[in-house]
């Protein structure tokens, strides 16, 4: 469960980095910033890592 929790949370990470570096060079274009795929990177980025930080909470305390 612990290599799940890690993986999950260590995609988000990267995903929402490639938000980043999508905001940046499309904000270096002169495009808009937030348009093409930096919001929904950025949100399957949070989703994945909330839900592997959530996984890895409740396998510390023993719940399941």
């Amino acid at each position: 469960m612990t290599y799940v929790t890690t993986i999950l949370s260590i995609a988000g990470i990267v995903i929402m980095s490639l938000a980043r570096i999508n905001f940046k060079i499309r904000a270096f274009a002169n495009k808009p910033a937030w348009g093409g795929l930096t919001l929904p990177l950025i949100l399957i980025g949070f989703i994945l890592f909330c839900i592997g930080m959530f996984l890895g909470f409740v396998n510390h305390q023993g719940i399941l």
